[in-house]
C-alpha cells in the first residue's frame, strides 16, 4: 500500500537546518533530530533513506543507505582544513557503521572505502551514474545556445567548479600542445568563478593567464555561472565532455553521441593518470572528434 506524505515535509528537511556542532550536542543529550528527518522516515514506515551523507549516531530502527562522493581528504589535504578533515573523517566513519550499503561513484572510490574503514569494506557498492540525458527526452532546440554565447557547432565542454583540483590548466596545456600539431579545439568553461578555499581567486588567475599565455584566447571561452536552461542546453550540444581532476581516479571523458531520436548516449573514457598524454589513447580519442 503507497504511503500518503504530508505536503509540508520536503519544506521541512529543507527548512530546519543545524548549526555547526548542533547534532553533536542533540545526540549527547538524547534531543530528537532538529531537521527531523529520521523521525518522518520513522512516523511514515519508510523503507530506506537514501542517500545518506551524514547521519546520527542514534539508527532509529532505519535502514538506510549512504553515499560517499570520494576521498579527496585523505589523499589531497593539503585541499582542507584540519577542521574539515576532521569533520569529512567523522561522518564518513558513521556512514560506514551506520548504514546497511554504501554507494560509491567509481571503483577506485571502493578501493579508498575499503582502506579508510577495512571493517565496513563488505558494504562498499558502485554505483557508476549514468547521464540522465541517456533516459529522458529533451524538447526545444539546444543550438539556441551556441547562438547567444556565438559559440562553434563543436566544442569540447568543462561544466566544473573552478577548484585546484579539477585540474583546468592540464586540460589547457594539452589544447595548447595539440594546436601545435595542427589540431584546433574549441573548449567552452562553464562554473562558479571562486573557491572558498581560495578567497583571491589566485587559482582562476592562473586559468586567465595560462590561456593567455597560450595563446588559446581565440579558441577558449569561459561563461562561468550560466542558467540551468543553458547549461542543459550545453551539454547536450558538446562534442565531448571533459572533467579532469586531480586524483587517482584520473580524468573522465564524456562523448555524446545523438541517438535517432535526438537523446543523447553517453560514453565515458577514463584516464589512469594526472596528466593528459597527448599519444595516449584516451586523448586521441578527442583528436578524432576534431
Amino acid at each position: 500500500m503507497p504511503v500518503c506524505l504530508p505536503s509540508d515535509i520536503h519544506r521541512v528537511f529543507a527548512r530546519e537546518v543545524a548549526v555547526r556542532g548542533e547534532q553533536r550536542v542533540r545526540e549527547f543529550l538524547g534531543l530528537r533530530e532538529r531537521s527531523r528527518l529520521y523521525y518522518h522516515a520513522q512516523k511514515y514506515g519508510m523503507s530506506v533513506v537514501v542517500p545518506c551523507t551524514d547521519v546520527s549516531t542514534h539508527s532509529y530502527g532505519l535502514r538506510m543507505i549512504g553515499w560517499i562522493p570520494d576521498f579527496q581528504h585523505v589523499y589531497l589535504p593539503q585541499l582542507f582544513s584540519e577542521e574539515n578533515r576532521q569533520y569529512r573523517d567523522t561522518a564518513y566513519r558513521r556512514v560506514a557503521q551506520q548504514t546497511q550499503v554504501v554507494m560509491l561513484s567509481s571503483h577506485i572510490a571502493s578501493e579508498h572505502f575499503s582502506a579508510f574503514v577495512p571493517e565496513y569494506a563488505y558494504k562498499a557498492r558502485v554505483f557508476q551514474f549514468p547521464s540522465t540525458y541517456a533516459f529522458e527526452h529533451s524538447n526545444g532546440n539546444p543550438s539556441t545556445v551556441l547562438e547567444k554565447f556565438r559559440l562553434p557547432a563543436k566544442f569540447v565542454l568543462i561544466a566544473n567548479q573552478f577548484w585546484q583540483h579539477k585540474n583546468h590548466l592540464t586540460v589547457i596545456e594539452a589544447l595548447q600542445r595539440v594546436r601545435c600539431q595542427g589540431v584546433r579545439i574549441p573548449l567552452v568553461m562553464t562554473g562558479l568563478p571562486a573557491d572558498y578555499r581560495d578567497p583571491t581567486n589566485e587559482h582562476l588567475s592562473r586559468i586567465l593567464q595560462a590561456v593567455a599565455s597560450s595563446g588559446l584566447t581565440d579558441q577558449v571561452t569561459i561563461l562561468g555561472m550560466v542558467p540551468e536552461a543553458d547549461l542543459h542546453d550545453l551539454l547536450r550540444c558538446a562534442a565531448l565532455i571533459i572533467q579532469p581532476r586531480v586524483s587517482k581516479d584520473g580524468a573522465r571523458l564524456c562523448r555524446t553521441p545523438k541517438l535517432s531520436d535526438g537523446r543523447s548516449s553517453v560514453q565515458i573514457y577514463r584516464f589512469t593518470t594526472n596528466k593528459f598524454q597527448v599519444r595516449s589513447a584516451s586523448f586521441l580519442a578527442i583528436m578524432r572528434i576534431f
